[in-house]
């Protein structure tokens, strides 16, 4: 639970540090980003694939690792769950609640309190 609630500050984070006023390289729906790991000094990236656990949430592995040329690290700002849609090109604004998805396999990026094996 503890690496999930990090996960969860470090997009909050992400989601806060998305659009500054001075900043000409907004982030915009329907993106594709990268998310680092900030306390390694981002030399980790948030990655996934098919792979799915087989206990615990049974939902698809996502895991951090240094190579930043895998596909498989992208994931698409899309709107939250229940909002309407984001057109592609509209800038993200600050503390905006959005939604990632992975590019690789169209599905949602969240946490839950369950651990993982």
């Amino acid at each position: 639970e503890k690496t999930s609630m990090k996960i969860v500050s470090a997009l909050l984070l992400l989601a806060a540090g998305l659009t500054k006023a001075d900043d000409d390289k907004q982030v915009t729906c329907g993106s594709a980003i990268k998310l680092t790991h900030v306390e390694s000094g981002g030399k980790y990236y948030l990655m996934s694939d098919e792979r799915q656990l087989n206990t615990g949430s049974g939902q698809q592995l996502v895991t951090a690792v240094q190579n930043n040329k895998t596909p498989n690290g992208l994931w698409q700002v899309r709107e939250a769950h229940g909002e309407v849609v984001c057109e592609a090109g509209t800038p993200v604004k600050c503390g905006q609640m959005i939604r990632l998805t992975h590019v690789t396999t169209g599905n949602n990026l969240h946490t839950h309190g369950i651990k993982s094996p």
